[in-house]
């Protein structure tokens, strides 16, 4: 009897260690093809996107962007880059537009989830 025992036993820790690794198969699987995060936000973090102007206003001051005029962003409505509008400007739009965003937000100094801590995106 003691032998079934431990035959039963060792089937057991068999059948465990196989299905543990399945599991942690598919769970590596899973991570691997996700993108992260699943949506990007249409403004900066912290920002105020104002269904009125349709831009992004930066109501907390962050990074340099009420500081800096917008010389490099010339089809920009706006004097300074605390109040911006990404859907308006076809630069920001397309294959190449996070991207751009990327260089925007690098530029001012402004953390973008999605975008600023995602490298491969200008790696086209």
């Amino acid at each position: 009897m003691d032998s079934f025992k431990y035959s039963v036993l060792y089937t057991a820790i068999v059948i465990l260690i196989i299905a543990l690794i399945v599991i942690g198969l598919s769970i590596r699987s899973s991570i691997s093809s996700a993108k992260w995060p699943p949506v990007i936000a249409s403004c900066p973090d912290f920002w105020r996107f104002d269904d009125q102007t349709r831009s992004c206003v930066n109501v907390n001051d962050l990074g340099n962007a009420s500081d800096t005029a917008c010389p490099m962003y010339p089809t920009s409505t706006y004097s300074t880059c605390d109040k911006f509008s990404f859907e308006n400007d076809p630069k920001f739009s397309g294959a190449n537009g996070k991207c751009e965003k990327q260089k925007w937000a690098d530029e001012l100094g402004i953390k973008w989830d999605g975008i600023t801590n995602n490298r491969d995106l200008c790696d086209v």
